[in-house]
Formats: structure tokens, C-alpha cells, sequence
């Protein structure tokens, strides 16, 4: 019943808000582009999980980055380095 009620007060006012615009679509773009990760790895020339690895070893270990871009080390050897499994672990142990 009220909500019969509230429904028919709704198209009794519609329109009668002043300065009312007919037009409330908002041209917002979600989604088109794609996740972040792959336009960074198309600029790139690389796969998005590459992109990722990489955020995540210079975000886990950021004493890497110089080495890693030095050639000393590779990036795999990095993610699999203890500086970044033991947060994967301890996470993990968290929420056991």
C-alpha cells in the first residue's frame, strides 16, 4: 500500500522540479579500455601477468629494482626470491 502510494506521488511530481533536465545519462567510459595491467603491457610489448610480476617484486622488494634492471638478476629469480614468498607465506598463514 505505501509503496503503491509513493509510486503514484512519483508520477504525480515527475517534472515539476525546476531546473529539471530531461537528459541524466552520464557518459562515463567503464570499462572499454580493459584492466590496466594489459594497456601497460601492450604499450610494453609484454603480457599483463608480466606487468603484474613486476609490480609486485618492486612493491615486496624494492632493493631488487636496480639489479633487476642491471641484468644481475632476473625477474622470476626475484619473485622467487624469500624477500617476496615470505609475505605470500605469512598471508597465507594469516588466514589459515
Amino acid at each position: 500500500m505505501l509503496k503503491e502510494e509513493a509510486r503514484q506521488r512519483q508520477i504525480e511530481l515527475a517534472g515539476t522540479r525546476p531546473n529539471t533536465n530531461p537528459d541524466l545519462s552520464q557518459n562515463f567510459d567503464e570499462g572499454s579500455k580493459g584492466r590496466s595491467d594489459e594497456q601497460a603491457g601492450k604499450l610494453l610489448g609484454v603480457n599483463r601477468t608480466y606487468v603484474s610480476t613486476v609490480k609486485s617484486v618492486l612493491i615486496k622488494a624494492p632493493e631488487l629494482k636496480e639489479r633487476i634492471m642491471n641484468g644481475d638478476i632476473k625477474l622470476l629469480e626475484a619473485k622467487a626470491s624469500n624477500c617476496c614468498r615470505n609475505d605470500v607465506r605469512k598471508a597465507w598463514q594469516e588466514n589459515k
